[in-house]
């Protein structure tokens, strides 16, 4: 009787099952490696504010209310009419909502009085000699239209106190608003 070598069959089953542990090897490394390198929560601070940070929200707050003046009891939530203009545009009133420093992201936001169809809006940053222009599409609310905003990399600034205007235009209609920044 003849007993068959199994060296063979041992080895092939070894060099199966090192490519296996390799591609899973290889699997769980690449699984790792986009969760820690791909994901969006890596700039997320949950750390407490600052009384700095706490300070800037409160002084927000308050311009916010101090610039909305209480209605009057014959008022309603109804967007003003537009103001008809000699060059045939309506002006129609507009306000920057919002001006965030994130990190290396400047976001400017802003917001149309009044229901538009369509249009541009422009934004331009000045600072002594230097101008940044950046434009944005109009999006249709239910009572007013935002501009769909402006993030400018913090890198393209100098820091000190900027002037952001934003227009805004479409066929029938024009507004424009501005107001100061300040880059860190």
């Amino acid at each position: 009787m003849k007993i068959k070598p199994t060296k063979k069959i041992t080895r092939r089953y070894l060099l199966w099952g090192a490519i296996v542990l390799g591609v899973l090897a290889l699997g769980v490394t690449g699984f790792y490696w986009a969760n820690s390198h791909l994901s969006n929560d890596n700039n997320i601070d949950y750390t407490q504010p600052t009384e700095e940070q706490k300070k800037s929200g409160t002084e927000k707050k308050k311009e916010t209310i101090e610039s909305d003046p209480p209605k009057s009891s014959g008022e309603t939530d109804t967007p003003p009419t537009p103001i008809p203009q000699p060059n045939g545009k309506d002006k129609i009133d507009m306000a920057i909502t919002a001006t965030n420093q994130d990190g290396s992201i400047l976001q400017i936001r802003a917001l149309i009085y009044g229901v538009v169809d369509g249009g541009t809006c422009t934004l331009t940053l000045t600072r002594d000699s230097m101008t940044i222009t950046r434009n944005a599409s109009v999006q249709s609310l239910a009572n007013s239209a935002t501009c769909e905003g402006f993030d400018i990399p913090a890198g393209e600034l100098s820091a000190g106190t900027w002037t952001a205007s934003i227009s805004f235009e479409n066929s029938t209609l024009t507004g424009n608003t501005s107001q100061e920044v300040i880059i860190q």
